[in-house]
């Protein structure tokens, strides 16, 4: 998704952002990124998914389950990136975490557990990572 809207994205304007709202710094990325690879993505599957959504594919809402916990996911992740992009690039952005969040849920009905979409949370999380290096380092 990056390499086909990069030429709309300005990274600068991202990396100001992060150090002002949120104080991540060159110094500071590596340990963020770790949190963010491996801490923060397995919070995110445990609500998002393990509580939200499989709660409510076993109450026999499956419907709901699939749609209430794919949205909340995306909407969770305007808070980050809502002064990072135009309107344009966060609508695009809510539409792929929208179906992320319903491809995390399918992985996870065949399992039951969060395990599995959380390794794929993981690498989804090493790729933005990868831009963050670009970001502050090249």
């Amino acid at each position: 998704a990056y390499m086909t809207t990069k030429n709309f994205i300005n990274l600068e304007h991202v990396a100001d952002q992060l150090m002002l709202k949120s104080n991540v710094t060159p110094l500071n990325f590596p340990f963020v990124a770790l949190y963010i690879t491996f801490g923060n993505s397995f919070l995110e599957e445990y609500f998002f998914r393990g509580f939200i959504f499989l709660t409510l594919y076993k109450a026999g809402h499956k419907k709901l389950a699939y749609l209430f916990s794919s949205l909340l996911f995306a909407v969770y992740h305007v808070a980050i990136f809502n002064t990072w992009f135009s309107p344009g690039i966060i609508v695009l952005a809510l539409l792929g975490l929208f179906i992320g969040g319903i491809i995390f849920n399918v992985i996870n009905t065949r399992t039951s557990s969060i395990i599995n979409s959380w390794l794929i949370h993981i690498f989804a999380d090493s790729a933005i990572i990868a831009i963050g290096i670009k970001m502050f380092y090249f």
